[in-house]
């Protein structure tokens, strides 16, 4: 074997692995064994409670999945991580603002609650109580 076909022989060499290395890290990669970065509603995750408790757990990991759309693995880890008592992160609950002081004051003034809404009015302006009466009779 002369020094060309060496040559060529280690170029051939060099291609292939090199494509070999790039299709390797094709994918994202894995989480570290154990974490889990999914966030659950409370109700779920009892449910997935429950299921473990009853040692249901591929019916578990199931349910998470059809509720989450999870991988397997992201879905197993989670259930793992629950049943072994593990409170997984919850979305944040929808919070509305409060509704306003008029409109509070004239839903019980619509109730025919008269002092309950001058005491509101009372209790979070510091008006007195003739100026919240005269307020909440305006809504009216």
């Amino acid at each position: 074997m002369g020094i060309w076909e060496i040559a060529i022989l280690l170029a051939a060499l060099g291609v292939l692995l090199l494509l070999m290395s790039r299709r390797a890290g094709r994918g994202r990669p894995a989480p570290p064994p154990g974490m889990v970065t999914v966030t659950l509603p409370a109700a779920l995750q009892d449910r997935i409670r429950d299921l473990c408790a009853r040692d249901q757990r591929i019916r578990a990991v199931k349910e998470l999945r059809e509720a989450t759309g999870l991988t397997l693995l992201e879905a197993k880890r989670a259930t793992d991580a629950i049943a072994a008592g593990r409170h997984l992160p919850t979305p944040p609950a929808d919070r509305r603002p409060p509704a306003d002081l008029a409109d509070r004051a004239r839903a019980l003034l619509a109730a025919g609650q008269e002092p309950q809404a001058v005491d509101l009015v009372t209790a979070e302006t510091g008006m007195t109580p003739t100026e919240a009466t005269t307020f909440v009779r305006s809504l009216g």
